[in-house]
């Protein structure tokens, strides 16, 4: 599931118990009401203690499925005490937090996680080990993007930011997040490069996500390149754009630096140049110097100069020198 065991916290690939093949269909047909992964997540890094998310994912058949039961455990099928948590299916994976500075029970060494059935048997368990292995520093957007936060992480360090908020998607997998919405978002997003060998699905907008990576700043751009990935909340969460003069986020502009990764929002701009550089780079220019590119959407018919925009969404981009907004959908680009 997850590629690499490492870090702020450890990201634990669910394990099937007792089967020789864990990828046949066999093995999948032979218990098809059991739990189809556990994923935890300690987010504290205390000895002795857990804090986080713990999910839960529903059986791929749930037919005879009532609900799912969450354990502490002593060995890989061996529970401890009443379940942690007990709740009823509601066809989606269910989600289990763990309150700061959670004991961890005399014994306990994983997390068990299975099904109960109608017949009123339990499904055999799936489990993650428990562990206190912090090796990443828990950081906010705000720290990784502000050169003057004291916690701001050097160039090629290890980092690990939760429950942020997917904002835009590009094809090839890679993603912008954003802390969520607290006025200003000075800082508050940053791009989230998913390399192909991570072997990562992409979220989907709205996804509240936790991460960890490698921050880095490539030419100029402030990014993760992500290890890891778990989507906490697939509700949809709405960021709302936050309206900025075109000016100042154009290259070199007084906040371009600032709202760089951010969703935002230029308001009534008009076509300068409809092709500043080759016909096919997909970009245009608007009021204020302001690059607009298609690397997420691309707009019909091409903006021609002295066309007029109403609004104009997307995320702040920095490539090859120039800060861009990326538009992501036709309902970002309003005539």
């Amino acid at each position: 599931f997850f590629k690499n065991i490492i870090l702020p916290v450890l990201f634990i690939a669910v394990l099937f118990i007792g089967c020789k093949d864990p990828l046949s269909n066999d093995n999948l047909s032979s218990d098809p009401g059991k739990v189809s992964k556990l994923i935890f997540v300690d987010e504290d890094g205390n000895q002795g203690e857990v804090s986080g998310h713990v999910v839960i994912g529903k059986a791929d058949n749930e037919t005879n499925v009532v609900k799912y039961l969450l354990y502490w455990g002593s060995a890989t099928s061996k529970f401890i005490g009443d379940p942690l948590f007990e709740k009823d299916k509601n066809g989606s994976d269910l989600i289990y937090f763990f309150n700061d500075n959670t004991a961890i029970p005399e014994g306990a060494v994983y997390l068990l996680a299975c099904s109960k059935t109608s017949s009123g048997e339990l499904t055999s368990p799936v489990y993650v080990e428990i562990s206190d292995n912090i090796k990443y520093p828990v950081l906010s957007v705000y720290d990784i993007q502000d050169i003057s936060s004291s916690d701001h992480p050097a160039d090629g360090k290890g980092v690990f930011v939760k429950n942020v908020i997917v904002t835009a998607v590009k094809n090839n997998g890679s993603f912008w997040v954003q802390e969520p919405d607290a006025g200003d978002p000075v800082y508050a997003g940053i791009y989230i490069y998913n390399p192909v060998a991570a072997g990562i699905s992409a979220p989907m907008v709205g996804n509240v996500v936790t991460l960890q990576g490698m921050y880095q700043e490539f030419y100029g751009l402030s990014e993760i390149v992500i290890d890891d990935l778990i989507v906490i909340d697939t509700s949809g969460t709405i960021i709302t754009p936050f309206e900025v003069t075109p000016s100042d986020i154009a290259t070199g502009g007084s906040k371009a630096e600032l709202y760089e990764g951010v969703l935002v929002k230029i308001l009534n701009v008009t076509v300068t140049n409809g092709t500043p550089d080759d016909p096919d780079s997909g970009e245009f220019i608007v009021t204020g110097g302001l690059r607009v590119d298609d690397a997420i959407y691309v707009p019909v018919p091409d903006p021609l100069t002295n066309g007029t925009f109403s609004s104009v969404t997307g995320v702040l981009n920095y490539e090859y020198g120039e800060s861009k907004l990326l538009p992501r959908n036709s309902s970002d680009v309003q005539q």
